[in-house]
């Protein structure tokens, strides 16, 4: 099977020569400010071809454009000041470059999806962590910034897949216990999910919707559209067998990304093995929870490849 076929054979649960896999790391060698165009695009590469992941993931960490001279939104004042971004424009332009530049090198052998944090990410990037906050102090005022985030996003994420992506991976924070209660998530937040991935539902296969964090309000998954399900779900209930009872669909998990740089390999094969059993091999993308360790040792990773190898 080619990464393409296996993929998809995993998304409709039916039988792969062998379970796809993928895991990722940020680039932290580069500055923040250098993760974007060739820089970011050389160093991805460079992962691809040392792993060969079944799908890419790109690592999105260059910061949302504010006006000349703000380093941050803090007040009410200074978030009306957000704008929308244009795809092509700016910090998102530099990012899409790499993304062309990733693409004409390995896009007719592998998927490649490309890291999107959702508008409450971005919101909490912007504000300082003051999303909830400034939420608080003027609703109205403040879902006009958050309008204009999900408008940038939903159409980064078009201008993305229209360019010969495979989909995105939306990084969904703020859905947790300790941030907000669901109620609270779904009437402020859900919504401008919702809005990004139904943007690229019609035209993207790979579409990853990631519940990010611990205490996750897990049914709000039930309300979007997507095409494959990740959490941290050897730290964070549910468990892929508990999952399961619920979610029928493909599952991107079963590898502790916040213990694996100490493990042995042996160790990461037998996670492996486990979400191996708990899905009976249909279903499956074997990935961590979230980012492994920048450092994590190559042997570590080399096991993915391995266990699914059969070795």
């Amino acid at each position: 099977m080619t990464k393409f076929e296996r993929l998809r054979a995993a998304l409709a649960g039916e039988a792969v020569d062998r379970l796809p896999y993928s895991f990722w790391y940020h680039f932290l060698d580069i500055p923040l400010a250098d993760r974007a165009g060739e820089k970011l695009a050389t160093a991805e590469l460079e992962f691809y071809r040392a792993y060969d992941p079944d799908f890419l993931k790109v690592m999105h960490d260059i910061p949302y454009d504010l006006p000349e001279g703000m380093g941050k939104a803090e007040t009410l004042a200074e978030w009306r000041c957000v704008p929308v971004v244009e795809p092509n424009e700016g910090n998102l332009g530099r990012h899409l470059e790499a993304i062309r530049l990733i693409l004409a090198e390995i896009g007719d052998e592998a998927p490649v999806i490309d890291t999107v944090f959702n508008p409450f990410a971005y919101a909490e990037k912007i504000t300082g962590g003051r999303t909830l906050e400034l939420l608080r102090e003027n609703p109205e005022e403040f879902h006009i910034g958050l309008r204009r985030i999900a408008e940038t996003l939903s159409l980064w994420a078009e201008t993305l897949v229209r360019q010969g992506a495979a989909g995105i991976y939306l990084a969904v924070q703020g859905a947790t216990a300790d941030v907000m209660s669901e109620e609270a998530y779904e009437k402020d937040f859900l919504p401008y999910d919702r809005q990004i991935l139904e943007q690229v539902e019609d035209i993207a296969f790979l579409n990853v919707l990631h519940l990010h964090g611990a205490g996750l309000h897990w049914k709000l998954w039930e309300r979007l559209s997507f095409n494959v399900l990740s959490w941290s779900s050897n730290l964070t209930p549910p468990s892929i067998a508990e999952a399961r009872k619920s979610y029928s669909g493909c599952i991107a998990a079963g590898v502790n990304e916040m213990e694996i740089g100490g493990y042995a390999p042996q160790q990461v094969k037998d996670e492996i093995r486990e979400a191996i059993e708990a899905t009976g091999g249909r279903g499956l993308i074997v990935a961590p929870g979230c980012a492994v360790p920048t450092d994590c040792p190559p042997a570590n990773l080399h096991a993915f490849k391995e266990a699914v190898a059969g070795k």
